[in-house]
Protein backbone atom coordinates (compact mmCIF):
# COMPACT_ATOMS: atom_id res chain seq x y z
CA UNK A 1 0.00 0.00 0.00
CA UNK A 2 1.66 3.14 -0.77
CA UNK A 3 0.82 6.71 -0.83
CA UNK A 4 -0.26 7.19 -4.13
CA UNK A 5 -3.12 4.44 -3.84
CA UNK A 6 -4.16 6.56 -0.24
CA UNK A 7 -3.58 10.30 -0.99
CA UNK A 8 -3.13 12.56 1.79
CA UNK A 9 -6.83 14.39 0.96
CA UNK A 10 -8.59 11.07 0.36
CA UNK A 11 -12.15 11.41 0.88
CA UNK A 12 -14.81 8.81 1.85
CA UNK A 13 -18.30 9.19 0.72
CA UNK A 14 -17.59 12.53 0.88
CA UNK A 15 -16.23 12.70 4.19
CA UNK A 16 -12.85 13.45 4.19
CA UNK A 17 -10.40 11.22 6.05
CA UNK A 18 -7.92 12.54 8.07
CA UNK A 19 -4.36 11.44 7.71
CA UNK A 20 -3.78 10.42 11.05
CA UNK A 21 -6.45 7.48 10.37
CA UNK A 22 -5.04 6.94 6.72
CA UNK A 23 -1.52 6.36 8.46
CA UNK A 24 -2.34 4.52 11.77
CA UNK A 25 -3.96 2.14 8.88
CA UNK A 26 -1.26 1.79 6.95
CA UNK A 27 1.48 1.61 9.89
CA UNK A 28 -0.22 -0.63 12.31
CA UNK A 29 1.05 -4.06 12.46
CA UNK A 30 -2.90 -4.41 13.88
CA UNK A 31 -5.15 -5.65 11.79
CA UNK A 32 -7.54 -3.47 13.43
CA UNK A 33 -7.27 -0.30 15.36
CA UNK A 34 -9.39 2.94 16.92
CA UNK A 35 -8.28 6.05 17.75
CA UNK A 36 -9.41 9.52 18.03
CA UNK A 37 -8.85 12.44 15.84
CA UNK A 38 -9.80 16.30 14.93
CA UNK A 39 -10.16 16.60 11.39
CA UNK A 40 -8.76 20.12 10.81
CA UNK A 41 -10.67 20.40 7.75
CA UNK A 42 -14.13 19.96 9.40
CA UNK A 43 -13.35 21.59 12.64
CA UNK A 44 -15.31 18.66 14.56
CA UNK A 45 -13.90 15.25 16.66
CA UNK A 46 -13.88 12.10 15.47
CA UNK A 47 -13.28 7.97 16.28
CA UNK A 48 -11.97 6.38 13.87
CA UNK A 49 -11.84 2.75 13.34
CA UNK A 50 -9.93 0.68 10.62
CA UNK A 51 -9.84 -3.15 9.05
CA UNK A 52 -7.13 -4.49 7.48
CA UNK A 53 -9.37 -6.80 4.73
CA UNK A 54 -6.45 -9.35 3.67
CA UNK A 55 -7.59 -8.85 -0.07
CA UNK A 56 -4.82 -7.01 -2.09
CA UNK A 57 -3.91 -4.93 0.65
CA UNK A 58 -7.09 -3.46 0.92
CA UNK A 59 -8.37 -1.26 4.01
CA UNK A 60 -11.47 0.00 5.23
CA UNK A 61 -10.92 3.15 7.25
CA UNK A 62 -14.03 4.59 9.06
CA UNK A 63 -15.06 7.96 11.10
CA UNK A 64 -17.86 8.88 12.86
CA UNK A 65 -18.49 12.25 14.79
CA UNK A 66 -17.49 11.82 18.67
CA UNK A 67 -20.76 13.50 19.62
CA UNK A 68 -22.86 11.18 17.64
CA UNK A 69 -20.74 7.80 19.22
CA UNK A 70 -21.07 9.53 22.57
CA UNK A 71 -24.72 10.28 22.64
CA UNK A 72 -26.28 7.29 23.63
CA UNK A 73 -24.02 6.78 26.52
CA UNK A 74 -24.70 9.87 27.89
CA UNK A 75 -28.65 9.40 27.01
CA UNK A 76 -28.41 5.81 28.98
CA UNK A 77 -26.29 7.83 32.04
CA UNK A 78 -28.57 9.78 32.16
CA UNK A 79 -31.54 7.82 32.63
CA UNK A 80 -30.07 5.82 35.05
CA UNK A 81 -29.42 8.53 37.18
CA UNK A 82 -33.00 9.88 37.33
CA UNK A 83 -34.44 6.23 37.81
CA UNK A 84 -32.18 5.95 40.64
CA UNK A 85 -33.58 9.24 41.86
CA UNK A 86 -37.55 8.52 41.45
CA UNK A 87 -36.44 4.51 42.50
CA UNK A 88 -34.91 6.86 46.18
CA UNK A 89 -37.91 9.05 46.21
CA UNK A 90 -39.81 6.03 46.28
CA UNK A 91 -38.07 4.39 48.69
CA UNK A 92 -37.85 7.26 50.85
CA UNK A 93 -41.88 7.29 50.85
CA UNK A 94 -42.30 3.89 51.89
CA UNK A 95 -39.31 4.27 54.70
CA UNK A 96 -41.90 7.20 56.07
CA UNK A 97 -44.89 5.20 55.86
CA UNK A 98 -43.29 2.32 57.29
CA UNK A 99 -41.48 4.05 60.43
CA UNK A 100 -45.25 6.23 60.67
CA UNK A 101 -46.98 3.04 61.03
CA UNK A 102 -44.64 1.46 63.80
CA UNK A 103 -43.99 4.79 65.49
CA UNK A 104 -47.77 5.33 66.18
CA UNK A 105 -49.18 2.31 68.34
CA UNK A 106 -45.78 2.45 70.34
CA UNK A 107 -46.63 6.45 70.78
CA UNK A 108 -49.90 5.71 71.81
CA UNK A 109 -48.71 2.90 74.61
CA UNK A 110 -46.03 5.55 75.83
CA UNK A 111 -49.47 8.33 76.24
CA UNK A 112 -51.50 5.78 77.95
CA UNK A 113 -48.41 4.57 80.32
CA UNK A 114 -47.55 8.01 81.27
CA UNK A 115 -51.58 8.21 82.12
CA UNK A 116 -51.16 4.87 84.50
CA UNK A 117 -48.00 6.94 85.51
CA UNK A 118 -49.97 9.66 86.51
CA UNK A 119 -52.61 7.44 88.30
CA UNK A 120 -55.16 7.38 85.85
CA UNK A 121 -55.78 4.00 85.55
CA UNK A 122 -59.21 3.88 83.32
CA UNK A 123 -56.69 4.75 80.61
CA UNK A 124 -56.13 1.71 78.04
CA UNK A 125 -54.08 1.85 74.51
CA UNK A 126 -55.35 1.81 71.69
CA UNK A 127 -54.57 -1.85 69.91
CA UNK A 128 -53.32 -0.81 66.31
CA UNK A 129 -51.70 -3.45 64.65
CA UNK A 130 -51.14 -7.40 64.84
CA UNK A 131 -47.42 -7.85 65.67
CA UNK A 132 -45.74 -7.89 69.26
CA UNK A 133 -46.66 -4.08 69.92
CA UNK A 134 -50.42 -5.51 69.87
CA UNK A 135 -49.51 -8.48 72.24
CA UNK A 136 -47.48 -5.40 74.29
CA UNK A 137 -50.12 -3.54 74.17
CA UNK A 138 -53.00 -6.02 75.39
CA UNK A 139 -51.13 -6.79 78.50
CA UNK A 140 -50.68 -3.17 79.28
CA UNK A 141 -54.24 -2.72 79.12
CA UNK A 142 -54.72 -6.17 81.18
CA UNK A 143 -52.18 -4.59 83.60
CA UNK A 144 -54.03 -1.37 83.87
CA UNK A 145 -57.32 -2.81 84.96
CA UNK A 146 -55.44 -4.55 87.79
Amino acid sequence: MGSDVHPEDAFFSGVHVPVELRDATLSSPLTNGQMRLRSAALKRDFVGSFFKVGVAGASLAVMIDEARVFDTPRKVALRSIYLGFAILSLALVFAVFFADSMAKPVLSLVEAAQSVGRGEFDVRAKVMTNDEIRTLTESFNDMAEG
